[in-house]
């Protein structure tokens, strides 16, 4: 590697953390924990509609973050990597040990 050279894994890391970077994304991840669900299920769940659920599934699955399997007429969508769940988790206990420790957590 020269210097002032990024390695390509960083490159690839940045780009799937921008993939889970948006708010409807790591709802989806969420509500995904549980169990396979489907595009409209999702939306139910999560109060927006089922295209645009639809659109940020994609990307999801695009990344290989999730993946889906046909039960039926239905499309069930799951996580392909669980432990997604437990890097989220960290990444928000941080977050929130940052905020504490600026005293931005009363605003929360």
């Amino acid at each position: 590697m020269k210097k002032g050279e990024i390695p390509e894994i960083y490159i690839l890391q940045s780009e799937f953390c921008r993939a889970v970077s948006q708010p409807k994304r790591i709802l989806i991840i969420e509500k995904l924990s549980d169990r396979p669900k489907t595009i409209k299920e999702l939306a139910e769940e999560l109060g927006f509609s089922a295209p645009n659920i639809a659109q940020h599934v994609k990307l999801l699955a695009d990344k290989g973050i999730i993946s889906k399997k046909r039960k039926g007429n239905n499309v069930l969508y799951y996580l392909e990597y669980p432990e997604i769940l437990e890097s989220s988790r960290i990444l928000r206990g941080v977050m929130l040990k940052v905020f504490k420790k600026r005293g931005a957590l009363a605003k929360l």
